[in-house]
């Protein structure tokens, strides 16, 4: 009898220790704004800093998860023209500072100034480098936790015709994807 209580006993201790990993993935966007009042030629810096996409990520309240990887699901620009805006387009360059070094998202893209307001995706105009630093400070911030790594864009751009009043909001949008990973234990 001992023998059967004693099995009986790791029975369900066996049905209570089983496990099951599972993932999560939910997304996190944030935004950069940069206002455009120049004649002919701008260069303008936005940053998203890492103390608000830690915040967005705490908010999630996902209690006992672990942070695997966060991937990027798009990146675009809302464009908004503002007043007195001469210029038609304008030939933007887009970086991302990473290491000290300015990395492209954008190179030389003919940014068509709208009459109002316009949503721009960019998949097709987007440079590999600029995406990939953009990763790696996702990844910094978001897995590793890193405070101080702020994402730093530096927009620059040159009017057409030449010369024009540019009178632009530029809204530089980022979508993640947040890998969590968490345990949890099974019951029959």
């Amino acid at each position: 009898m001992k023998k059967l209580v004693n099995l009986f006993i790791i029975s369900i201790l066996l049905i209570a220790c089983d496990e099951k990993e599972i993932k999560l993935y939910p997304t996190i966007e944030h935004d950069a704004t940069i206002i455009v009042a120049d004649n002919g030629n701008f260069e303008k810096q936005a940053i998203i800093y890492a103390s608000t996409i830690n915040e967005s990520i705490q908010d999630l309240e996902f209690e006992d998860a672990g942070i695997e990887d966060v991937y990027i699901e798009g990146v675009w620009i809302n464009v908004k023209t503002l007043g007195m805006n001469e210029a038609d387009t304008i030939a933007l360059d887009l970086t991302i500072k990473e290491d000290n070094q300015l990395k492209y998202l954008l190179d030389n893209y003919e940014l068509v100034i709208p009459d109002d307001e316009e949503e721009i995706f960019l998949p097709d105009y987007l440079q590999k480098e600029g995406v990939d630093a953009l990763h790696n400070l996702l990844k910094d911030i978001v897995v590793s936790g890193a405070a101080d790594t702020d994402i730093e864009f530096l927009a620059m751009g040159k009017a057409s015709p030449e010369d024009s009043y540019i009178n632009v909001e530029l809204e530089i949008h980022i979508k993640g994807t947040v890998v969590f990973s968490q345990t949890i234990g099974l019951e029959e």
